[in-house]
């Protein structure tokens, strides 16, 4: 009866769908690892037997890095190192982890991480700077000689049983980029080992055991600190309204007056306390947050405009503000500690007068910038803006973070293409003396896998490590991995696509319309590569779901601005399957703040452009996906009848390049 009702209705529909196919709709303008996540890899080759040396009275980082590292060949070749110390003589190969009595170098100015890997008669040693210096050679070691890697955040750091195989000729010197790198797509450090192997050391969402080294972390939250954990308006706004944001003569708990003393006094009792409760004196480094709240609004009264007339920004007043508390924490002897604020949004130029203290952090924001083109494009009107703030502020501070932003937060489920510009902006990055970086991404991407996030975090972590290395071959690896036979087609897909986006701006807010501009034949040249790759990984499931879940991104482009199959009659039960593959690959978020409205679509939402899904937030009177999937059954069946009345997707074009 179900099958009859739902028949009925799909006849009844049919006119529907072609008014609804023909309706105009805002368009567009004119060497890898093979294994399975979380398995033990199968040996492969002949692993030959090497001894690690460690010092006789080496510290806990030099031995965890050294069972690090034979843990790491075992658990792949089923062959096991002996660990010894200095002391005694070896018949092996060696490889000497810290300071030992087979080499020495001075690696003391390297910064926190940098390594030295040298050969000696009989071996190679690993010697280290800093907390994460040694295992960071470590990791090095395995990478380049024995093509270990950690591709996704939750799986190991494996390869395929290939044999590591260390030379006898080995001189390498590395100097981190950054002192600090972060970011938060999918909370990558869930699994400390995917943040030690992929160059990641910040310590908000990434932490990293000390006996690996440690992470480089916030003390108390590390962003929009004003209002909230240092001058609560909670706690002051309703009695001391003047100790907040005076806009157009009335008192918002918006933002602070950081001209009010008594606001100053508040604050620095506050970091005091946090720091006497937090303050890790052995850390390398350790920073406080001092950052304006998120939001425009901020103080207006006659000393604050004094003070930011002054300096020809609204930052005159924050540098100013934040110089006083750092400077008294400097004098407490918190030579470890470093004051952090933003040149963000209406402070993100930099003043003219006052200059940030040495141990004062300034986080630049690129939340205003077009992600279509690298920063350093001249012909891009809201980059040019940006890099003449940026150097304007390398002018006047040493110490200059990055927070980057690398996603689409309103419409998260729709390719992003920015993987043509990432490697760029990020040499800007180091270029211009930025000293840490944060690349803010999908933070909900555990519940919005719809895209390229896994492809995009590990990247980025390649370039935080270098900005210089062949970025390439690392999507490459990636891309055979993830998506198996068909990363090929993949990889292709994404390069097109980002060439294809370079002919447009935009920014982190984007319409899904507005960051394509494929014409038909364009379109169908990339439903071929879908397609093909598909075909490639067929028999694979693991990576053939890879492939569907990445794939979702481009289909809803398609479906947004009614191209390939999401035409005419086929427009509509198109768009029920998509949602329903949507809902069965176990996506529930749409984008930031969504939280799971995308699960209770109204039916007519879901028959619209996903693009408007969660415009109105129309939630659904009844739930039409049984219905849903009956016609798109029966759908299936008219079009293997009558294939002639409906849109080819054209998957059979190869030629557009």
């Amino acid at each position: 009866m179900k099958k009859v009702s739902a028949l009925i209705l799909a006849l009844l529909m049919l006119p529907v769908f072609s008014v609804l196919g023909l309706t105009a709709e805002k368009r567009a303008p004119g060497a890898a690892l093979n294994a399975a996540a979380g398995t033990a890899a199968v040996k492969t080759e002949t692993q030959p037997v090497y001894s690690v040396v460690i010092g006789k009275n080496a510290n806990g980082l030099e031995r965890t890095a050294a069972e690090f590292l034979c843990e790491t060949v075992f658990n792949s070749t089923g062959v096991r190192f002996d660990i010894v110390t200095d002391n005694v003589k070896t018949g092996n190969f060696e490889i000497a982890v810290g300071e030992t009595n087979r080499l020495s170098a001075d690696v003391s100015t390297f910064g926190d991480g940098g390594y030295v890997i040298k050969s000696y008669n009989g071996g190679a040693a690993v010697i280290g700077c800093g907390n994460k210096g040694v295992i960071n050679g470590v990791v090095r070691i395995l990478k380049d000689y024995g093509s270990y890697r950690c591709f996704i955040a939750g799986e190991s750091f494996k390869n395929n049983g290939e044999a590591l195989v260390v030379p006898d000729s080995i001189n390498i010197t590395y100097k981190p980029f950054f002192e600090y790198t972060e970011s938060d797509w999918r909370l990558g450090g869930k699994n400390h080992i995917y943040a030690v192997t992929n160059g990641l050391n910040g310590g908000v969402y990434n932490r990293i055991p000390e006996s690996f080294g440690g992470t480089v972390n916030y003390i108390g939250a590390f962003c929009h600190t004003f209002t909230g954990m240092f001058c609560s308006k909670d706690k002051y706004f309703a009695e001391h309204p003047e100790y907040f944001a005076l806009r157009d003569g009335v008192r918002k708990d918006t933002q602070l007056c950081l001209t009010n003393e008594n606001v100053f006094e508040i604050v620095r009792r506050e970091v005091f306390e946090i720091l006497g409760r937090s303050h890790d004196p052995k850390a390398d480094l350790q920073i406080l947050s001092l950052t304006q709240a998120d939001n425009e609004l901020y103080c207006e009264c006659e000393n604050c405009n004094r003070i930011n007339n002054e300096n020809g920004s609204q930052s005159g007043t924050i540098i100013t503000f934040v110089n006083r508390i750092a400077a008294e924490v400097k004098a407490a002897g918190y030579d470890n500690v470093a004051i952090d604020t933003f040149a963000y949004q209406y402070s993100r130029k930099a003043p003219s007068k006052v200059k940030p203290l040495d141990n004062v952090i300034v986080r630049l924001c690129s939340i205003e910038c077009c992600f279509a083109h690298t920063l350093d494009n001249a012909d891009c009107e809201l980059n040019r803006e940006f890099m003449k703030d940026f150097a304007d502020w390398g002018k006047i501070c040493g110490r200059i973070y990055i927070w980057d932003y690398t996603t689409n937060y309103a419409h998260t489920l729709a390719f992003f293409p920015n993987f043509g510009v990432i490697q760029r902006n990020m040499q800007i990055f180091y270029e211009n003396n930025a000293k840490g970086v944060y690349e803010e991404g999908a933070y909900y991407y555990s519940a919005c896998d719809g895209e390229f996030g896994d492809l995009r975090c590990y990247l980025l972590t390649c370039l935080f490590t270098d900005p210089y290395c062949d970025l390439d071959a690392a999507m490459r690896e990636f891309c055979e991995y993830h998506y198996g036979s068909g990363g090929e087609q993949i990889v292709e897909f994404v390069n097109f696509a980002c060439e294809n986006a370079a002919k447009l701006h935009f920014r982190i807010y984007a319409q899904t319309y507005d960051m394509l501009c494929f014409t038909d034949d364009e379109t169908a040249y990339c439903d071929y590569l879908w397609e093909k790759a598909k075909q490639n990984s067929a028999d694979a499931p693991e990576k053939l779901e890879n492939i569907k879940r990445s794939e979702i991104s481009w289909r809803m482009w398609k479906s947004s601005v009614k191209k390939g199959e999401y035409r005419g009659l086929s427009l509509v039960p198109e768009r029920m399957r998509f949602y329903l593959d949507v809902i069965d690959l176990g996506i529930t978020t749409y984008g930031e703040g969504d939280g799971d409205d995308i699960l209770r679509l109204a039916f007519h939402k879901i028959l619209g452009s996903p693009n408007e899904w969660m415009r109105g937030r129309h939630t659904m009177q009844f739930d039409p996906k049984p219905m849903m999937r009956e016609i798109v059954e029966l759908y299936d069946l008219f079009k293997a009848l009558f294939g002639v009345f409906f849109p080819v997707s054209g998957s059979r074009c190869q030629t557009a390049r």
